[in-house]
């Protein structure tokens, strides 16, 4: 009997694993843009999403507090970091908000090496954030500073010669991230913006845009358009 009923359990669990894929955003929008790590590596991304959920959207992030001690060389051995310790807790203490991909123009991390962390006291759990300056797309380019969680990692995609390869970029890796715009699933069979396509953007950076086909209307009303434009000048 136990033998009869471990086996739908064993199903349910192939079935799980089979159909789980990443969530997608919830409009369908792919970002893409230029990402610049620390080590001064550049290149033209797409897929651009934030944390183990692949958030483009509701991206949380803390606003930094204005005043706060100074920072301090890390208790860890042989790094090079230095510590801020919070006397407040992020989560239930700082304004939070949750960003979009749609309104910002750039992402900076100005200090990789500086860590802001949170340990109610001595057995509970620390918590680590780290410095994001935000640029809002606006007129002023409004530059706002919060904190985000050190862990999250920048998930994005480049294409190589030999296909597209996903990259993972610990935030403290990140030195800027440029979002330059989007595009959806269903404008392409293979979808991703072609780096190969440089196109100036209004910032005056170098944008680049998805190797997309006209929609199947839009190329039935340029036929047409054709055919009207021929039969006038006959």
């Amino acid at each position: 009997m136990k033998r009869i009923l471990m086996i739908p359990a064993s199903f349910l669990v192939i079935i799980l694993l089979v159909g789980w894929r990443a969530p997608e955003p919830k409009d369908g929008a792919i970002f893409y843009g230029t990402l610049t790590t620390q080590q001064g590596n550049k290149d033209k991304v797409y897929k651009i999403e934030f944390g183990s959920r692949r958030l483009t959207t509701q991206i949380p992030v803390y606003e930094k507090p204005k005043k706060h001690p100074k920072s301090v060389s890390s208790e860890k051995n042989n790094t090079n970091l230095k510590e801020i310790t919070l006397t407040v807790d992020p989560r239930g203490s700082l304004k939070k908000s949750k960003i979009d991909l749609d309104e910002v123009l750039e992402f900076h991390i100005p200090s990789p090496n500086t860590v802001w962390r949170y340990q109610k006291e001595e057995g509970y759990r620390r918590a680590e954030y780290i410095e994001i300056v935000i640029t809002k797309k606006s007129k002023k380019k409004k530059k706002i500073l919060h904190l985000i969680e050190r862990d999250t990692v920048l998930y994005c995609n480049i294409d190589y010669e030999a296909g597209p390869e996903e990259q993972e970029v610990p935030l403290p890796a990140l030195h800027t991230l440029t979002i330059e715009g989007r595009y959806y699933k269903h404008d392409s069979a293979t979808s991703p913006p072609s780096a190969k396509a440089p196109q100036a953007s209004v910032s005056g950076a170098q944008a680049y845009v998805p190797a997309v086909q006209p929609p199947a209307k839009d190329k039935r009303a340029m036929k047409q358009k054709k055919a009207k434009t021929k039969r006038a000048a006959q």
